[in-house]
């Protein structure tokens, strides 16, 4: 059992979008997997669905594990790391602005 720190954002993988729509969702799922968008904490979604954190830290460990969604510490979407996904990768290794 994988415990997600309730600040961490959740974003989809590269196919995991495509992935997500192929299953059979409840409809709190589907709301769930709506809100992500690589700037909502766990925490902001569960609030703003009126979510408990154990039913979104579930839902979430599944989405995980499907290979669905990926998560990051907050501190990996800050100010400073906005934009695409290549120019953030450029910028870690050394090849970016």
């Amino acid at each position: 059992k994988a415990n997600y720190d309730p600040a961490w954002i959740p974003a989809y993988t590269r196919d995991g979008f495509e992935r997500i729509q192929k299953l059979r969702l409840t409809v709190a799922e589907a709301q769930f997997a709506s809100q992500f968008n690589g700037a909502r904490s766990i925490a902001q979604i569960a609030r703003n669905l009126r979510l408990d954190l154990k039913f979104a830290g579930l839902t979430l460990f599944r989405f995980v594990e499907l290979e669905i969604v990926e998560c990051w510490p907050p501190a990996a979407s800050e100010k400073g790391e906005r934009g695409s996904v290549f120019k953030r990768l450029g910028r870690s290794i050394g090849i970016g602005e």
